[in-house]
């Protein structure tokens, strides 16, 4: 039998049409298709965001976003509520990146007041289609070479 994945939109939700659900999924069968429901995000996170890099004040990267009205980084995994507005695959490729980023010297995290160090910021974007992460560094550099 052939298989579907049916994905819910920003605009309604599989799950608050169970009538529907289930009258397509009984058609679908009918015709040797197997209708399956896949993952997807909390309606409404965002599929695109852009998180901060900054160095801490031991020089290690902090990866999060700005405490409301400053440039001060609260990283990630100290505040869940990074967490809540985000695509869950963004938040696995946020905390995938700070700890490699812990775990390596070889990028070094911005820091804003000596304008030294490359990395700056992480821009996530999630394609949906495929359940896939577009990661852009975007650093502090004049060049790349």
């Amino acid at each position: 039998a052939a298989s579907c994945v049916a994905r819910t939109s920003r605009c309604c939700s599989m799950s608050a049409v169970p009538g529907l659900l289930a009258e397509a999924t009984a058609q679908l069968a009918e015709r040797g298709v197997e209708l399956r429901l896949g993952s997807t995000a909390t309606p409404g996170s965002r599929t695109s965001s852009r998180i901060a890099v900054r160095a801490g004040p031991d020089g290690a990267a902090m990866v999060g976003m700005f405490k409301a009205g400053t440039h001060e980084v609260v990283p990630c995994e100290a505040d869940e509520r990074c967490y809540l507005p985000h695509h869950p695959l963004i938040n696995d490729a946020v905390a995938a990146v700070a700890g490699e980023l812990r775990a390596s010297a070889e990028l070094s995290a911005y820091d804003e007041s000596s304008l030294r160090g490359t990395l700056r910021y992480l821009q996530l974007s999630v394609e949906r289609s495929s359940d896939t992460v577009q990661l852009t560094l975007v650093a502090n550099a004049p060049s790349l070479a």
